[in-house]
């Protein structure tokens, strides 16, 4: 049975849930801000994440829920947007909500590896002589696999990013400059990424025109809602 828009029928039910989504995909960005470039700050701090995570442990705690509320936005927002996306293609959907919960269980472990980079940084700074010096050389794996699940987790989510423009493009559900402009944005988020996966450094302007999009698109569905796009016929 493929669900339809029929609780979408009328514009103004549109406009809502266009709203609802909006205003989420805003305070996922904001939340994406607050933990990438504040309250994780002390990992990568000059010194290294033993001499500065332990201090800032309840920074890195908020950081840590900061990140469980973002996992819980992405999964709100792929089911509000489920029958949307399922009226026009329920494949596009399933890939959707695919996607976003493979992302949240990447998103989970990141967190884990947050929670022990803090913990390590704590028994270092308890420990001396010959332990410390140990913890000291065991500390780089902590970081790396930590570094590791980030970039695999930022993978997932630009693809699907990717799929969630694609989709707004494909079925007229906002204007194309905008969806276009975050599908460009999410290959050059994709590309910088894959940088340090390839062994390289990531270049962090690429990564500007995303927060760009997601801003536009965020701010138009919260003023205007999702457009008037009539459904595909599920008979076709």
């Amino acid at each position: 049975m493929v669900m339809n828009l029929s609780a979408l029928e009328y514009p103004m039910q549109r406009v809502f849930l266009g709203r609802i989504l909006g205003a989420i995909v805003l305070t996922q960005l904001g939340l994406g801000i607050l933990f990438n470039a504040v309250l994780t700050a002390p990992l990568f701090a000059e010194g290294g994440y033993l001499l500065h995570a332990a201090p800032a442990g309840l920074q890195l705690g908020m950081a840590v829920l900061v990140g469980l509320v973002g996992m819980v936005l992405a999964l709100a927002l792929a089911v509000l947007a489920w029958p949307v996306l399922a009226a026009h293609s329920p494949a596009m959907a399933r890939v959707f909500l695919a996607l976003t919960v493979v992302g949240m269980a990447l998103s989970g472990v990141e967190q884990a590896g947050v929670l022990a980079m803090r913990d390590f940084s704590d028994s270092y700074m308890a420990a001396e002589g010959e332990q410390q010096a140990l913890l000291a050389s065991l500390s780089a794996t902590g970081a790396l696999l930590r570094n590791g699940v980030h970039y695999i987790a930022l993978m997932v989510a630009g693809m699907t990013l990717g799929v969630w423009y694609f989709c707004l493009l494909r079925f007229a559900l906002l204007p194309w400059v905008l969806a276009a402009l975050g599908l460009v944005a999410c290959a050059l988020q994709l590309y910088a990424i894959a940088q340090p996966i390839l062994g390289g450094v990531v270049p962090f302007v690429l990564l500007a025109p995303l927060a760009l999009a997601q801003l536009l698109m965020g701010g138009w569905l919260l003023a205007f809602g999702f457009r008037d796009s009539p459904p595909a016929d599920p008979a076709a």
